[in-house]
């Protein structure tokens, strides 16, 4: 599963918006699909912005049919 986030654009990375998918994310923020996969790809720090763009991978764990997120790795 795949998450795209905008965060605080400071060390501490405090989630603003948790979306499914990048366009979701661009609707939000009223920038282009294109802004928001640059931004991810170039870890752009999002200062001008006021947000930094994430995505965010969660593998899952399947337990009788319950999907359990089992780790996270950030991208």
């Amino acid at each position: 599963m795949k998450l795209f986030m905008a965060v605080t654009p400071d060390r501490f990375e405090l989630p603003l918006v948790v979306c499914d998918t990048a366009i979701e994310l661009a609707n939000r923020f009223g920038v282009s699909i294109n802004s928001v996969k640059s931004a991810i790809l170039k870890n752009q720090s999002g200062k001008a912005r006021g947000a930094k763009f994430i995505k965010v991978e969660i593998k899952e764990k399947s337990t009788h049919g319950t999907a359990i997120p089992v780790g996270c790795k950030l991208k």
